[in-house]
């Protein structure tokens, strides 16, 4: 039978050993730079990819590429060496660090991952560059929305003009009405046709529509309109439309008396003396009568479906259109992706499998329980060196105060479409900071 050895090779790591108190020298070495650092306007996280310890600002990344690095590599290479030195050759057993072979597959995953997105983006080149354009414009808007917000009372959101559920209605209300008063007097002229008659029927009730969503839309935003800090290049173009309504609703109700007072001398029926048995103030007036409650029902729907502010309004269905443009984009351009990346992402689950079925069958040797023991040290101290940087990113933050909302925090991402992003203080602070298990940082970022 083979030996397999069992001991452990002393001394142990100095990495292990290493002071990692608050108040100790290497501590002290991360926490003094919080000063220097709680300055800056803008600051870069570190890349995803390529570094240890995603995600950190630069004074943080020195600290530990100067204090930690330099030791924990060798000791994470020496753990792994008391792993393989296991190894069963005549059976087959190949150990490993299980954890350590899972980082790198994973960091190797994004690297291909990553390459994907650059060869895809370098093919669809005009799409990224559509994207980033809509981005681009999709931030500035929402920045000018979110300020004209905050001025709205309550904060209130805009109010979009639902096109569909307006015109239906005022569709039904308007030509429908219309047609009940007016077409029985549209088709008593002399010299009018069914289509004349039903064309002068829908122009009338156009014509009553276009001046009651004047009317409403104008009733509804006056004070936009015609308020004293209004320039008066907006109060023209109001009294544009008021105007514009105004012809309209003369124009059509006056077409309307003249039809009915048609109708009225075609149908008139005189009684046994010679006199008119309707009313002409009924029958011409009462139909101008119902022509202005229409007109007024029409308005009031105008008035209920429009915004206050139309400018408001604007900004919102701008971000809702590039919104809409965006996801059908993105959508492409995510087609694309996915036929280059599944195949990526299917081959590192597979080795994952891999990895982890070799590990459960080495993990019950015996002489494994010394270097477990010596890992198990090391993930600890891995944790102090993860508490370190998280009371020095809390401290960054409460030293830069109020300041902190106006620093501008870049992080790199995982993502097909764009290389980083601008996070806040918030973001950044929730962030989980993570130690990679490589030896040393591979490749960075394509470019």
């Amino acid at each position: 039978m083979s030996t397999i050895p069992s001991q452990v090779p002393s001394p142990r790591p100095t990495y292990l050993t290493l002071d990692l108190s608050p108040e100790g020298p290497t501590a002290q070495a991360l926490l003094g730079h919080v000063v220097d650092e709680s300055g800056s306007k803008d600051i870069l996280l570190t890349d995803i990819v390529g570094k240890l310890v995603p995600n950190i600002t630069p004074k943080m990344d020195d600290w530990y590429q100067n204090h930690i690095q330099p030791l924990r590599s060798p000791a994470l290479q020496r753990i792994s060496q008391l792993y393989e030195q296991n190894t069963d050759h005549k059976r087959g057993h190949d150990v490993f660090l299980p954890e350590k072979k899972q980082a790198e597959r994973e960091e190797d995953l994004l690297q291909q991952k990553l390459k994907c997105y650059k060869a895809v983006a370098g093919r669809l080149r005009m799409t990224v560059g559509e994207i980033s354009r809509l981005e681009q414009e999709k931030a500035d808007k929402a920045k000018e929305y979110n300020a004209v917000k905050q001025g709205m009372p309550g904060g209130r959101d805009a109010k979009p003009l639902n096109w569909p559920l307006y015109l239906s209605v005022l569709i039904f209300v308007i030509f429908g009405s219309e047609a009940a008063i007016n077409l029985d007097a549209f088709k008593a002229l002399s010299w009018a046709t069914p289509a004349i008659a039903w064309g002068s029927t829908i122009l009338v009730g156009l014509a009553i529509g276009v001046a009651a969503h004047f009317h409403g839309e104008l009733l509804k935003q006056y004070h936009h309109w015609f308020g004293p800090a209004r320039k008066p290049t907006y109060r023209r173009q109001a009294q544009r439309m008021f105007h514009a309504g105004n012809v309209l609703l003369s124009v059509a109700l006056s077409y309307v008396y003249y039809a009915r007072y048609a109708y009225f001398t075609s149908q008139a029926i005189l009684d046994p003396y010679g006199e008119h048995s309707q009313s002409l103030v009924w029958i011409v007036g009462g139909s101008v009568l119902g022509n202005l409650l229409v007109y007024m029902v029409g308005t009031l729907w105008a008035f209920m479906m429009h915004d206050t502010d139309p400018d408001y309004t604007r900004l919102k269905a701008r971000l809702e259109v590039i919104n809409r443009r965006l996801r059908m984009l993105e959508s492409t351009l995510h087609g694309a992706m996915r036929e280059e990346v599944e195949p990526i992402v299917a081959r590192s689950e597979e080795e994952r499998e891999r990895l982890e079925n070799a590990a459960k069958t080495f993990m019950t040797l015996r002489p494994l329980q010394g270097a477990s023991e010596v890992f198990e040290a090391f993930k600890a101290q891995d944790e102090r060196v993860v508490g370190l940087l998280s009371r020095y990113r809390s401290m960054l933050i409460q030293r830069m105060g109020p300041h902190a909302a106006g620093v501008v925090f870049m992080q790199f991402l995982d993502d097909p479409y764009r290389e980083k992003k601008q996070i806040k203080a918030s973001d950044f602070l929730a962030m989980t900071i993570k130690v990679k298990l490589l030896c040393g940082a591979h490749n960075t970022r394509p470019t």
